[in-house]
């Protein structure tokens, strides 16, 4: 046996609806974000980040390689 029920495809059907569930209720009760929202939190948050990341990992690799 997989999970507390008896059958593999009554605990995967079973797991996969609590995650829809999940997901949906998540989705409705969240605000939704409007576009001007997030070009401004990707340019002035995801990209600074990712270049401090890319900066940080080429620093460490170049430190590794000594």
């Amino acid at each position: 046996m997989d999970g507390p029920v008896p059958s593999a495809g009554v605990w995967f059907g079973l797991k996969t609806f609590l995650f829809i569930c999940f997901f949906v209720l998540i989705r409705a009760s969240l605000p939704r974000p409007r576009y001007d929202q997030l070009m401004s939190f990707g340019w002035k948050v995801c990209l600074p980040l990712s270049l401090a990341n890319l900066v940080v990992t080429g620093a460490w690799i170049l430190m590794m390689k000594k």
